[in-house]
């Protein structure tokens, strides 16, 4: 029983880290960001300087990014969700807390090795990469859903998949796949992100200055 208590306590210490829609918002812009860089990828000549250049910044946001998003949510928590509901300090969860940050990284990976490979003739079942990003990614919302305890994780684990399924369906190669996927399922949790931010500012309020 005391476990279990203390396991309840730990999960809403864990849970007040998502309360405000910030992570998902920064994750949002992240994702859309990597789809921005394939889609540049897939109508650049290769070899260009361009395509070099395009080709170096996706690889820095892949190696980069989640440093980056961790301060910019960092940043806005100190502005917006810290003056409202106070500060709990404690160890984020599973790798820092952000498991979707390193399904992006898979999944960019494999969106890179997708287009290594189709340049070789590629199984058929490694053409579909934008589906497997979409399990990939909608895994490690699930595992967040679990562990926080958050019903909205189960949504975005489920719109994960089925934007990975429609984005396949449609035939697109794997650079124009994944930059679809990863654009859609940034638009999908930005929203969700200011869906939660817009009930957060509605259930809570900054100190009153005496």
């Amino acid at each position: 029983m005391m476990k279990n208590n203390i396991d309840k306590v730990i999960q809403r210490t864990h849970r007040y880290w998502y309360e405000d829609g910030l992570n998902e918002i920064a994750a949002g812009c992240m994702f859309v960001a990597c789809g921005l860089f394939l889609l540049m990828m897939r109508f650049l000549r290769p070899g260009s300087p361009l395509a070099c250049v395009v080709a170096v910044g996706l690889t820095g946001l892949v190696a980069f990014g989640g440093l980056a998003v961790s301060k910019a949510v960092k940043a806005a928590k100190n502005r917006v969700t810290y003056p409202r509901t106070g500060y709990v300090s404690y160890r984020r969860p599973g790798s820092s807390g952000r498991p979707w940050i390193i399904g992006a990284g898979v999944g960019i990976g494999l969106a890179m090795l997708g287009i290594g490979l189709s340049k070789v003739h590629a199984p058929t079942w490694l053409m579909s990469m934008a589906m497997v990003q979409g399990l990939i990614i909608g895994a490690a919302l699930l595992y967040m859903g679990h562990r926080l305890g958050l019903a909205r994780f189960y949504v975005l684990a489920f719109l994960s998949a089925l934007t990975g399924a429609v984005v396949a369906l449609n035939g697109f190669d794997e650079t124009l796949g994944s930059a679809a996927y990863f654009g859609e399922m940034g638009f999908v949790l930005t929203a969700s992100g200011l869906f939660t931010l817009r009930a957060y500012l509605s259930q809570t309020q900054p100190p009153v200055e005496e």
